[in-house]
């Protein structure tokens, strides 16, 4: 199966949004009276203001579509997939990070180079093949899935030419997001070496030009390259004429929309309907925001003079997780999800 890439909501209709359901779309002729039955929907207070307003959104579009019959009460808090599985909430907005708490194949899902662009991963994680998947490891937790949604990513900047292969990031002096563990190991597979430092962010580390410490504390020389988001790349002192944005994708890591298994089970086949057309439109609305966003971006960068490269994604996927030194990567990867992913490339 090779998937066409097309806009998310085509996905979500057929795909991870409550398997359970059965009506394609609710019917006017066929809805209950308005029962004003509510949800109660938390939004991690962490994912920011953006995310908690298109959940505001999809409150309004489920009560619309449901003529009132359905209602959604959008909360923000520090939750997580331990109270929405006890009932806390119905519904949850969650991390990557958070859902991993749940079952470690969201953790395999964040994995470095996994998807080409976010349309690869929309299409991979919201297809019927992964709402099986995920459904039967979520169901000794009583959780459903119901979305996965593209949260952006961070880019490599350089000033060192062209970086389109795993080999042309060898003795490459990379400062970049320590947080981001699995990243971190990736590039230094490829033998990069990682500028760290919690005193000095990663912009500052590319624009001082003076000689970064590894994570060792040794002197290794100044930074060839940045692991930077688009906003950042705005704040960037040298030359745009002399700088080149890589396109790598290896840092997506979508954000889940996961429901309480009891109360998905509980809505008749109408309200699941219901979520189920609501949950495609807050799908492609947030991720046509993505997209606009870095759009708009890249061609001020273009316009300024920065040379755009699109990374041979691919051969960087290959190299991790087709080498033979198996140890560096995590006990939690699973390699049948990784081909079902791999199917969706275009």
């Amino acid at each position: 199966m090779k998937a066409v890439k097309q806009k998310a909501t085509a996905i979500m209709m057929s795909g991870l949004l409550m398997c359970s359901c059965s009506p394609a779309k609710p019917k006017d002729e066929a809805a209950p009276a308005p029962a004003g039955k509510t949800l109660v929907m938390e939004v991690d207070s962490g994912l920011g203001a953006d995310v908690l307003s298109e959940s505001g959104a999809f409150a309004k579009r489920v009560e619309k579509l449901s003529g009132g019959a359905l209602k959604i009460d959008v909360k923000e808090a520090k939750t997580d997939t331990g109270r929405l599985s006890q009932g806390g909430c119905d519904l949850a907005f969650l991390s990557s990070a958070q859902a991993a708490r749940a079952d470690d194949v969201f953790a395999m899902l964040s994995l470095p180079f996994l998807y080409d662009d976010a349309s690869h991963m929309s299409l991979a994680l919201n297809s019927a093949e992964m709402a099986g998947i995920l459904t039967r490891k979520l169901a000794p937790g009583d959780l459903t899935p119901m979305a996965a949604i593209y949260n952006g990513s961070r880019y490599i900047v350089t000033d060192k030419g062209l970086l389109r292969i795993p080999s042309d990031f060898k003795k490459l002096i990379l400062a970049a997001d320590v947080g981001q563990t699995g990243n971190v190991n990736v590039f230094q597979m490829f033998g990069t070496v990682i500028a760290a430092s919690s005193a000095q962010p990663v912009v500052s580390a590319f624009n001082s030009k003076q000689e970064v410490k590894d994570q060792s504390g040794k002197l290794i020389g100044r930074v060839d390259a940045a692991e930077l988001t688009l906003e950042q790349v705005s704040e960037l002192l040298a030359d745009p004429q002399g700088l080149f944005l890589i396109r790598t994708s290896h840092a997506i890591a979508p954000i889940w929309l996961l429901a309480n298994a009891q109360t998905a089970a509980r809505l008749s086949d109408y309200e699941q309907a219901v979520l189920k057309e609501a949950t495609a439109g807050l799908i492609a609305e947030m991720e046509e925001d993505w997209r606009e966003k870095e759009r708009d971006l890249i061609q001020q960068f273009k316009a300024e003079g920065i040379t755009i490269v699109d990374a041979e994604r691919p051969e960087f996927a290959a190299a991790v997780y087709d080498s033979s030194d198996s140890a560096k990567i995590p006990a939690y990867f699973d390699r049948q999800i990784y081909r079902i992913i791999q199917l969706f490339v275009d």
